[in-house]
């Protein structure tokens, strides 16, 4: 006949779906020349609360999903990979190859 007290109530969401990620620049396969187009903007839109790296570097996602970073390219191919990582820990990747040349 003993009661203990009740347990607060807890919802669970089950969240299966990767966030989106669409990469807006650079085009995957553009060619880059000159010293002043060494430093490049990669830029898209994914979604708000995701943690988003470029090649193991944190970028920040504003509250509309929006992101852009500069990064410095090496002469002759750069790979570019991209990962956002929502809270559920599902992932969406994308790797864009360009190049640059002096």
């Amino acid at each position: 006949g003993n009661k203990s007290q009740a347990s607060p109530k807890t919802a669970v969401v089950f969240d299966n779906t990767p966030p989106k990620l669409e990469v807006a620049e650079p085009p995957n396969g553009a060619a880059f020349s000159g010293e002043r187009k060494r430093k490049i903007k990669i830029s898209g839109q994914s979604e708000e609360d995701v943690s988003l790296m470029v090649n193991d570097r944190l970028v920040i996602v504003d509250q509309e999903g929006k992101f852009s970073i500069d990064f410095s390219l090496a002469e002759g191919e750069n790979l570019i990979k991209i990962i956002a990582t929502d809270r559920a820990g599902n992932q969406s990747e994308q790797e864009i190859k360009v190049s640059f040349s002096l």
